[in-house]
Formats: structure tokens, C-alpha cells, sequence
């Protein structure tokens, strides 16, 4: 099977496919500048790919064993974690890596409306996950695209899943960027085998992977290093058995930081200060006409999902703490709040101004409610040790 060029996308997957296009047309996500290159050596801890320590692979190679799951929802990153981790027999709800990711649990905002998400770094959220599911995540980076290739090869050889960061759209055929992953679990010839993890709802074993040419997938992670300016042009990941970290409390008191959040760097912000940031634009009247249904929208909605799946998780996996069943109270209503907003652009499209006016005001209101989750996440024993 593969993905033909145009094919039908289910509405969330167009959604983020919008977003992606427009934020790269305004240079919002990806400016090939220093401050990428500093973020990926600084933060992704990249490992630079040796030749002579890559064990020469086989012609082929299939590994028996990796379901196939996919959600129609934006989660993608914490999918392909979800297939790992199955792979090694932890099978659990996709809000679970979702917790242990802890990128649904923020939101984001760089100086303009069209940058407002309501997750964080996804990256970011797999390095500090996969400790807690005895998995040790390596970034594995290289200019030589031949050597990238031996090496996805000899990993997969090995029976080690890969995780490959790409531009979909060099899949597709389709004309703007779409920052994605697809997790390789296999090879023949000139082709590599793959489960994608969106676009729509499955969790299979034994299902015939999807097949991509080699060099398209190459042509796809090249478009994506650089369009962000990475250090090197060929990357991908790969998690290795490994002890597995037994502090759970980290996890809750790393999302309710998230939650909480504050200014990350120059214009980035996180958690209430993106919500506050939004509605001063909106205030503001900084948001075309066209822009209330075909970005805020999307992402209002998914806010809405993610709290609405982030609450249920918290009820399900914790109901005899009380502090996170009022956490997961909290999300509810935050949920509501987006769905409120999403019930406004959908009656109006621009919204009015005293509809505007509500909108900004509940975005406020979203921020203080998380703010305050984050606070019971964190604990008086957290906030009192960061003063």
C-alpha cells in the first residue's frame, strides 16, 4: 500500500495540515536561522551516526510484532510511542503516553494568532517519556544520506522499530509543508515499511504496511530538517530496551509546570501566558475575517478533545486521589470553555465584536483554570521549592 498523492484526509488530519501550511507561509515555525540549529544540539541531544559501528544489515527485514495504531486526533508523536511500547508489551490508552509526554497538557504561543497551539514540544515530551516505559530514546543524526539509510536498515535488522521525523507533504505530492513521523518497521530492496500513525482510528497486528522508496523517504526528512534549520540534514529515532525510571511524581509535577507555564524564550510562551497573549491579539482586532474558522477553529477544537481526553485519563488512572480528580474536573471545564468558543465561530464566522469580546474573555478564563490544574499537579511542597 501507498499513500497516493491527494488522497482523502479525515477532518482533523486536514486540519493540521492548514495550520502547518499557514504557519510555515508566515515563517512562524520555521525559520532556518541559529536559534533552530542551538535548539536541536541544545535540547534533542542528537548523536552523531558512526560507520564503523553500524553492523552491516541483511537485504531485507520485516520485524514481527509492531501493531499498527493510528488516531484521527493530532497525536501522532505519542502514536508512534504508543506502537513502541506495545512492541515491548506495554499496552496502554493513548492518553497515558499523552501523560507521560506531558505535550497536551500546555499550551503555545509565539507572537501572533497564527502560532497558538494548545500543546508544547512533542520532542521534548518522548525524551522525558520513555524512561518511565523502560525505553531509553537515541536521536541519531548525520549529513551522509547513504550512511542514514545503512543505519535505519541495520536498526530495523536488529528488531528496533525507527521513528523518522518528515515534511508529509513530499508523500503526498501536496504543495506545503507538513511537519510529521512515521515509525519504519521493516525494509525490502529499495523500500522501506511503515505504520502511519494518523488520520484515521486503527489498532491491528499482522496488517501489510504501508511502502515508501528510500529516497523519497530521504527527500522527506531532508525537507523537514530544512525547513527548520537543524544542525544535520538526516535524523531519526530509535528506543533501546533500558532500566526503567520508577518516579512517577516527576511526570505529574512536569505537567502542572507545563500547565502553569511562562515566558520559554524571547516571544515563546507557554500555558496561561499563551491564553492571555491570544485574547490581547483578539482584543486587539489583529485576527482577519478569514482566519476564525480556518485557524482558531481547529485548534480550539482540538483544545476542547485534548482536555476532554486528558480528564478522562486523570478520572480513570487516579480516582482515589482527590487533588487529580479536581484536576481532572478542572480540564473539563476548560473544555467546555473551548467548546463554547468553538459553538461561537461556528454560529459566525468572523464573530462579532461583542462574540469577540466573549472569546477573549474565556481564553482568559482557560488559562486561569489551568493555571490553577497545574498548581494542584505541582503540589504546595513544588511551588514552595521553586520560590
Amino acid at each position: 500500500m501507498k499513500p497516493a498523492s491527494g488522497a482523502r484526509r479525515s477532518t482533523r488530519g486536514q486540519a493540521v495540515a492548514i495550520i502547518a501550511a499557514l504557519l510555515v507561509q508566515v515563517g512562524c515555525v520555521s525559520p532556518a536561522s541559529n536559534l533552530f540549529y542551538d535548539h536541536f544540539e541544545r535540547s534533542y541531544d542528537p548523536v552523531d551516526l558512526e560507520e564503523e559501528l553500524i553492523p552491516p544489515p541483511p537485504n531485507h527485514h520485516r520485524i514481527a510484532g509492531v501493531p499498527w495504531i493510528s488516531h484521527d486526533e493530532v497525536y501522532c508523536q505519542s502514536t508512534i510511542l504508543q506502537m513502541v511500547a506495545a512492541y515491548h508489551g506495554i499496552e496502554e490508552p493513548i492518553e497515558y503516553f499523552n501523560w507521560l509526554m506531558g505535550h497536551t497538557y500546555s499550551a503555545f504561543h509565539k507572537g501572533s494568532f497564527y502560532t497558538f497551539v494548545p500543546m508544547y514540544d512533542p520532542e521534548m515530551g518522548l525524551m522525558t517519556a520513555s524512561p518511565y516505559l523502560g525505553l531509553e530514546r537515541t536521536l541519531y543524526a548525520t549529513n551522509d544520506r547513504d550512511l542514514a539509510m545503512r543505519a535505519a536498515r541495520s536498526f530495523l535488522s536488529r528488531g528496533y522499530p525507527v521513528r523518522v521525523p518528515l515534511d508529509y507533504s513530499i508523500l503526498t505530492g501536496d504543495r506545503f509543508f507538513f511537519p510529521h513521523a512515521e515509525l519504519l518497521v521493516g525494509y525490502e530492496g529499495d523500500e522501506f515499511l511503515y505504520h502511519e500513525p494518523g488520520f484515521s482510528d486503527r489498532n491491528t497486528y499482522g496488517e501489510e504496511p504501508l511502502r515508501i522508496a528510500a529516497d523519497t523517504l530521504m527527500d522527506a526528512v531532508l525537507s523537514h530538517t530544512g525547513e527548520y534549520g537543524y544542525s544535520r540534514r538526516y535524523y531519526f529515532c530509535v528506543f533501546q530496551p533500558a532500566e526503567p525510571r520508577r518516579d512517577p511524581e516527576w511526570i505529574r509535577h512536569r505537567n502542572g509546570d507545563m500547565l502553569i507555564g511562562g515566558r520559554v524564550f524571547m516571544r515563546i510562551v507557554q500555558g496561561e501566558m499563551a491564553y492571555h497573549n491570544l485574547a490581547a491579539e483578539i482584543d486587539a482586532g489583529r485576527v482577519p475575517e478569514w482566519a476564525w474558522r480556518e485557524v482558531l477553529y481547529l485548534w480550539m477544537d482540538a483544545g476542547r478533545y485534548t482536555r476532554e481526553d486528558n480528564a478522562r485519563f486523570i478520572r480513570s488512572r487516579f480516582s482515589h486521589d482527590r487533588d487529580l480528580l479536581d484536576v481532572a474536573d478542572l480540564l473539563g471545564e476548560s473544555a467546555a470553555r473551548y467548546a463554547r468558543i468553538c459553538a461561537i465561530i461556528d454560529h459566525r464566522s468572523p464573530p462579532s465584536t461583542d462574540e469577540q469580546r466573549e472569546i477573549s474573555s474565556t481564553l482568559v478564563a482557560i488559562g486561569e483554570i489551568e493555571r490553577r490544574a497545574g498548581e494542584l499537579l505541582q503540589g504546595d511542597e513544588q511551588r514552595l521549592s521553586a520560590r
